[in-house]
């Protein structure tokens, strides 16, 4: 059993003012809170303290990928890096099993759906999805016993997803991680670790389960601050009323009255202590009273007259050689919210990259309506300035005053304090939230979102989930998460061998023919 127990800090900026939680051994533990709380530089400080291993979020590293795998093994790599130059390294590296290590890393990354050519490219040229499943294999051929994730589901595909919660179920290392992926949170976590300012707090359950203890806690702390304000205001009529009674007794007693003096000198210092016993009782009060930020704003969107927003016909993509999908036929409408879903490489980001004008499709054509506005969302953030601060990025795209820049800056955690930060320094949560207020003011009446909720914190998630599930425009969207998916979306696309599928047309095939053989068994009967 480890017992963790810190201040986090960057710079001299408190994070978290009291992480305090256990981990025994074999648990499965999920991190979870706000954006900026700290959960990164927890998982940093540990990987240091314990020798776990990390799978971070970001990799920058310019190493071929089997090396940069290997590296977790320091005894094997190390060895590795003589073989160019000495050939007796050879015998050394097959007792250590090196070339045994190695197979096995090819067959992971054929698991993982990669191609062996990805051995042999540096990492920092992999997609994040690439990146992600890398960084997997190179924990789980590590041999370590305490592994930390953060944000191990970030960039990759359902199935691969599927194959990771499946391994986490039965795996017996100790696991850490940080994540804002509820259905990973829910099949692979045993304890759940709540990360705010002032402390942390345990949840030996699921993420339902939390889900739905939070949301009772909600209503019992919402019920006790309504019992709490009401008592309050008792209690101030009382103190003002004993005021304007001392105040009227002391009116009438004469000046040169010195026994009503004396009386009116020992009611106010009853009424003193009175009062001091109410104001203590009023700072004594339980009920948790967070500043609550406006959060209900809508997504704005211009007027569109029209039958269809996007309409394509018999639309292909090949890219580096590789076929990605062909021969896809799709209109989006007015109002619809698609959920576009398949593995990675499949061609998901290149399809909305395609309707942006950033690729030009092999073959097939597609039209934008006039009236159409697009508002991009891009998993890379690469519509951020980085030598801007929050406010002039804000300000370059939107006129408005500044106040109302401010406002909707705050209601995405954005404070006065924050203005003047530099984009570059933001974590990736705070980008996230910064790309999409600069989505708010694009009035797009079209949205093309990639993987839009891979940053952001829990809170986050459901602010942004209800501003789509208003928005009056279409959009189609690239997403991992079943719970998002579901809230969000009206129409399911899908990316499956190299075809581009409308599972809801395929649901409605599915009812209309049980339907006719229903009609067939009636009249066979019949007859």
């Amino acid at each position: 059993m480890r017992t963790i127990n810190k201040q986090l800090m960057i710079d001299d900026k408190v994070l978290s003012n009291h992480v305090h939680f256990t981990v025994s051994e074999g648990e499965h533990i999920a991190l979870i809170g706000h954006n900026g709380v700290g959960k990164s530089t927890l998982l940093k400080l540990l990987s240091d303290e314990y020798d776990a291993i990390l799978l971070e979020q970001e990799l920058e590293s310019v190493d071929l990928v089997m090396d940069y795998i290997l590296s977790s093994r320091p005894d094997i790599y190390a060895v590795k890096q003589r073989l160019a130059d000495d050939v007796e390294a050879i015998s050394d590296y097959i007792e250590l099993n090196g070339y045994e290590l190695e197979n096995k890393i090819m067959t992971y990354l054929k698991k993982f759906g990669l191609n062996a050519v990805v051995a042999e490219r540096a990492v920092n040229t992999l997609s994040g999805g690439e990146q992600t499943k890398v960084s997997l294999i190179r924990l789980l051929i590590s041999d370590k016993d305490w592994f930390l994730f953060d944000e191990p589901t970030n960039h990759i595909d359902q199935e691969t997803k599927t194959w990771l919660m499946e391994w986490m179920q039965a795996a017996g290392q100790t696991i850490l991680y940080a994540s804002h992926d509820r259905e990973f949170i829910n099949q692979t976590a045993t304890k759940i670790i709540e990360m705010t300012a002032d402390a942390t707090h345990m949840y030996q359950m699921n993420y339902d389960d939390y889900a739905a203890e939070k949301a009772r806690q909600e209503r019992e702390n919402a019920a006790l601050l309504h019992k709490e304000n009401k008592e309050k205001q008792k209690m101030r009529r009382m103190i003002q009323e004993m005021k304007e009674w001392h105040h009227e007794a002391n009116a009438k007693a004469g000046a040169r009255d010195p026994g009503a003096q004396k009386k009116v000198a020992k009611l106010a210092k009853r009424y003193k202590t009175k009062e001091h016993q109410l104001e203590q009782k009023l700072s004594g009060f339980a009920a948790r009273r967070d500043k609550q930020q406006r959060t209900e704003y809508d997504l704005k969107h211009s007027d569109f007259r029209g039958k269809y927003l996007v309409k394509a016909e018999d639309l292909s993509l090949r890219f580096d050689d590789r076929q990605l999908f062909t021969s896809a036929s799709f209109q989006i409408r007015p109002g619809d919210k698609i959920a576009l879903t398949g593995r990675n490489g499949s061609g998901k980001t290149s399809l909305l990259k395609v309707l942006m004008n950033e690729l030009e499709p092999s073959a097939g054509s597609f039209r934008l309506n006039p009236n159409v506005k697009v508002g991009y969302f891009s998993q890379q953030l690469d519509n951020l300035n980085a030598g801007h601060t929050v406010l002039e990025e804000v300000q370059s795209l939107n006129r408005a005053a500044d106040s109302k820049l401010r406002t909707i800056l705050a209601a995405f955690r954005f404070g006065a304090e924050r203005m003047g930060d530099q984009v570059a320094q933001l974590s990736m949560g705070e980008k996230c939230r910064l790309s999409f207020i600069k989505l708010y003011f694009s009035e797009a009446n079209l949205l093309l979102l990639d993987e839009p909720t891979n940053y952001f914190d829990l809170e986050m998630q459901q602010v942004i989930e209800a501003m789509l599930q208003k928005f009056e425009g279409a959009m189609l969207f690239i997403s991992h998460d079943p719970y998002f998916c579901e809230a969000v979306s009206t129409r399911q696309w899908k990316i499956e061998n190299h075809q581009l599928v409308d599972l809801n047309l395929v649901g409605l095939h599915e009812d209309t023919e049980e339907m006719l053989n229903d009609l067939h068994q009636f009249y066979n009967i019949s007859e």
